[in-house]
């Protein structure tokens, strides 16, 4: 998306958030121990010593700033997506697989160009009507 917007956008973020620490501990497990080498190492690791939940929350906050119409305009979207919500699945398994999901379904109806696909050039519109789109932005 950078190159596509290049010269229409000043700033395009992408940022997940986790907890105070995350990434500090993420990184010794990962880069410091080596275990980034060694999957099946790190996901036995994992799999005995940090608790599975299935009551996870995913929380989309997007933010947009721009001129339209000639004058400065915000526009935000929040929403909240649970566990088990809408799924047999944790949050994070639901909206992680949606985007993907959503784009296959437009794929399967034919309401895609052939060949590559860049995602800022499927209609949000088409996007969020379909089954998965609606999850995350229905």
């Amino acid at each position: 998306m950078r190159e596509t917007y290049r010269g229409r956008i000043d700033e395009l973020n992408y940022k997940t958030i986790r907890y105070p620490g995350h990434l500090d501990h993420m990184r010794f497990v990962i880069h410091d121990l080596g275990l980034g080498y060694r999957p099946d190492l790190l996901t036995q690791i994992f799999d005995q010593a940090v608790p599975a939940t299935i009551q996870d929350v995913v929380l989309i906050y997007v933010n947009a700033v721009g001129t339209r119409k000639g004058g400065l305009t915000q526009r935000s979207y929040i929403k909240k997506v649970k566990a088990q919500e809408l799924f047999p699945a944790t949050a994070i398994q639901t909206t992680t697989a949606a985007g993907m999901a959503a784009v296959i379904e437009l794929w399967i109806k034919g309401e895609l160009k052939p060949g590559f696909v860049r995602q800022e050039e499927i209609a949000f519109a088409k996007f969020a009507k379909t089954k998965w789109g609606a999850v995350v932005y229905g």
